[in-house]
């Protein structure tokens, strides 16, 4: 979601997209509201959230970081702290790249 890899999505709009809004909407129209959401989503993380995001992605989460009460307990983050789980055991060396990556990424957007 932050650093999506953006697909060409031209021929899913002529196929299945195009004339089924109340109201016509152009690809350009979806292709920039796709850019400015990426870009908007990654300016507005804070120095917090960016952190928490890499003690996450390093599968030791700081949860004290948001001041989030009953953040470990969300379905969507525990699910990732099971598959960052099996990561670890199952190649460390890729969960420290992808920690290391998210690292240099969110370094770029700061």
């Amino acid at each position: 979601m932050l650093f999506p890899s953006l697909r060409d999505i031209s021929g899913d709009y002529d196929d299945t997209f195009r004339g089924m809004t109340a109201e016509p909407v152009e690809l350009d129209a979806l292709l920039s509201a796709r850019e400015r959401m990426v870009t908007e989503l990654q300016a507005g993380l804070d120095a917090a959230e960016r952190e928490f995001l890499l003690s996450l992605a390093r599968n030791e989460p700081n949860w004290d970081l948001l001041g989030v009460e009953h953040l470990e307990q969300l379905p969507g983050i525990r699910w990732k702290l099971e598959n960052l789980g099996r990561l670890a055991k199952a190649n460390p060396k890729k969960l420290k790249e992808q920690a290391h990556e998210l690292e240099r990424r969110l370094g770029k957007t700061a």
